[in-house]
């Protein structure tokens, strides 16, 4: 009987510039559990042309880290030393499981690495990588030149053994970074800003809605940093049980945000680690910690992303469909990661930017190595919102309308010819584009409300809560029929 494979392959190699061939480059494999590991010994690190046909291979594997270093090292490899390395992290959680994996600039912009494959879900080639260079000469677009423009001081700038520049992140270095507290005054000075925050779902039950405040006259220290045990952040479930979340303004501070952690919260009473596990604070249950995990984590989100502003929504049901980083908020490094790569910018960047892939189990992947001057590989991924206050629906046979193109979100139809899915927050009339008909083939949606005009070959309606907009099968463009003025 045949037994299909299992195995999951990485094959590394060199893409950058002639210049830089003769480089001996080396290797480090790291997990907290792997199975079926061939081509390297965990936790070694190994020259890449001693590893055989420079693949490795594997069926599990948890919590994994592979480093790619321009030169021999002592493990572990520091963002805050001079080594010039890039690493990509990896889980795969039994043999038929897809592999999750992504690239990283958290914790420093060093060494370039790319990552090419095939999706788990679509079949569909994946490829992760740069647009702009990490280093390109003086006056030219590069990543590195868009960080230290926003530097308070240099310390993050570092130069490698091997004659390159490499950027510690605001991980490494939070008070080299721009402060959050402008941010946090901005939210605070004038009036009680609200807040919705919804859990993630627990295994007993629904996710939990909290509703609050960032509390208005934050105090600030000298240094402009929160630095008392007054409420700055104050939220209250909206079930029965009315547990009471609050949040320290010492315990939200520029490093804390930059690290999505490191301090607090009060939960109904009691202080509790931000990030709580099973290890500090070993008496509470699966369901009590990702009820507070998931509640920070959507608020640290909201702020390094700049999501919340003084006058609302604040709502974490409406992030995937808000722009990141609108009006330069947030975390500036992460924007400019966000702009320049595929890579992870902040510790939760997954959740809304376009960083993490599930490739195929049994698949190969293909890992390069760039020169720092090089930008390859990168792809620039449909968006489409995972949660929101409002959907819509397109009934089957409607394909020749194309992928439907809300601002910078894509709408596919399936394999019916439907379309369907959570639209993006639009407190503004913005054009909804059907791209399979041409550039001058669209109508004009914002909340609640839609304008088609007679282009349509049938009329939209909403639900009696005006959450959910509907059109039905066979949806087509009217011939003749130009796209309606703007509403006013």
């Amino acid at each position: 009987m045949f037994t299909p494979s299992t195995r999951t392959s990485i094959q590394v190699k060199y893409q950058g510039l002639t210049s830089d061939q003769g480089l001996s480059y080396y290797v480090l494999l790291t997990a907290k559990s792997v199975t079926g590991l061939k081509g390297i010994a965990l936790n070694t690190v190994t020259k890449l042309n001693d590893i055989p046909k420079k693949a490795i291979s594997f069926e599990t594997i948890q919590i994994g880290r592979l480093y790619i270093a321009r030169d021999t090292f002592t493990p572990p490899p520091l963002p805050t030393g001079s080594l010039d390395y890039g690493w990509i992290e990896l889980t795969k959680v039994s043999p038929n499981a897809p592999v999750w994996i992504n690239l990283t600039a958290v914790d420093e912009i060093s060494l370039p690495l790319i990552l090419s494959g095939t999706e788990a879900d679509s079949g569909k080639a994946f490829s992760l990588g740069y647009r702009i260079p990490i280093a390109a000469d003086p006056g030219a677009p590069s990543l590195i030149s868009m960080v230290e423009a926003i530097l308070v001081d240099q310390t993050p700038v570092i130069n490698t053994t091997t004659g390159e520049t490499k950027i510690a992140a605001p991980t490494q270095y939070p008070a080299s970074y721009p402060s959050f507290a402008p941010y946090l005054k901005a939210l605070t000075e004038k009036k009680r800003t609200p807040i919705t925050i919804q859990s993630d779902s627990p295994s007993n039950g629904p996710p939990k809605l909290f509703k609050g405040y960032f509390e208005k006259a934050q105090i600030l220290a000298d240094d402009g940093e929160p630095d008392d045990d007054l409420p700055l952040i104050t939220l209250t479930s909206q079930d029965s049980a009315k547990d009471k979340l609050v949040i320290q303004r010492k315990d939200f501070t520029s490093e804390i945000i930059y690290r999505c952690g490191g301090g607090e919260l009060m939960y109904n009473g009691v202080s509790y680690p931000q990030n709580r596990t099973a290890e500090n604070d070993p008496g509470s249950t699966a369901n009590q910690r990702l009820i507070t995990n998931s509640v920070f984590r959507r608020l640290v989100i909201g702020i390094n992303e700049g999501y919340f502003s003084p006058d609302g929504p604040n709502d974490s049901r409406i992030f995937s469909g808000m722009e990141p980083f609108s009006d330069n908020r947030g975390n500036l490094y992460a924007k400019a990661v966000y702009q320049a790569s595929n890579a992870y910018g902040f510790p939760y960047a997954d959740a809304n930017l376009k960083t993490l892939i599930k490739a195929q189990s049994n698949g190969v992947i293909k890992l390069g190595i760039l020169s720092s001057t090089q930008a390859q590989g990168y792809q620039n991924y449909p968006k489409t919102p995972s949660d929101g206050l409002y959907q819509f629906g397109i009934g089957a046979d409607s394909q020749s309308l194309g992928a439907i193109r809300i601002g910078e979100w894509t709408y596919e139809a399936n394999d019916a010819g439907a379309y369907g899915g959570y639209l993006p927050y639009l407190p503004d009339w913005t054009r909804m584009h059907f791209t399979g008909l041409g550039s001058d083939h669209y109508i004009w949606i914002k909340n609640g409300a839609v304008a088609a005009g007679d282009c349509l070959s049938a009329a939209p309606s909403w639900n009696s809560s005006q959450t959910y907009l509907s059109w039905p099968a066979d949806l087509s463009w009217v011939t003749g029929q130009t796209p309606p003025a703007k509403p006013t």
